[in-house]
């Protein structure tokens, strides 16, 4: 039984680190607490205005770098229904130092109900790794105000 219990987190975390594009040679992500290995979203390249991006209406409460993803975790109307996030990203990059980059979330919920409903979204940063290797990186998501540093240690 504990072989079995092994195999399917090992299992798990293949695929998890193939959505991710990660190398299974330095895993990205990590075990949350309850032993769990969170799905992470890829952003989107886009050359749309991200004021044009379709989304209903949330708020993000807090924002936090996590390994190799940016954990967000946000509040929005509704609970009867599935819901639709992305994220994109348009390859402007501010030159200061760090560099800061500006990522757009997006939140399809098309139900009536209007109960608030608190959940956590995982963005794979990998696309970003070579900046926050080189010295970091600023990362914002709109629509929140919040400005976070991607550093990762030189290879």
């Amino acid at each position: 039984m504990k072989n079995l219990c092994v195999l399917i987190l090992t299992a798990l975390f293949s695929v998890s680190a193939v959505s991710c594009g990660t190398s299974m040679l330095r895993p990205a992500l990590t075990l949350d607490k309850a032993g769990v290995i969170p799905f992470c979203l890829s952003p989107e390249l886009t050359s749309l205005p991200y004021d044009s991006l379709r989304s209903d209406p949330f708020h993000i409460e807090s924002l936090s770098v996590i390994d190799n993803y940016l954990q967000v975790v946000f509040s929005y109307g509704g609970g009867c229904g599935d819901i639709k996030s992305n994220v994109y990203y348009n390859q402007l990059v501010k030159q200061s130092f760090p560099p800061q980059l500006d990522l757009k979330m997006t939140l399809l919920d098309n139900d009536p109900c209007r109960a608030i409903v608190t959940d956590t979204l995982n963005i794979c940063l990998n696309e970003f790794e070579s900046m926050a290797r080189g010295g970091g990186v600023v990362i914002g998501l709109a629509p929140s105000d919040i400005k976070l540093r991607y550093s990762l240690p030189l290879n």
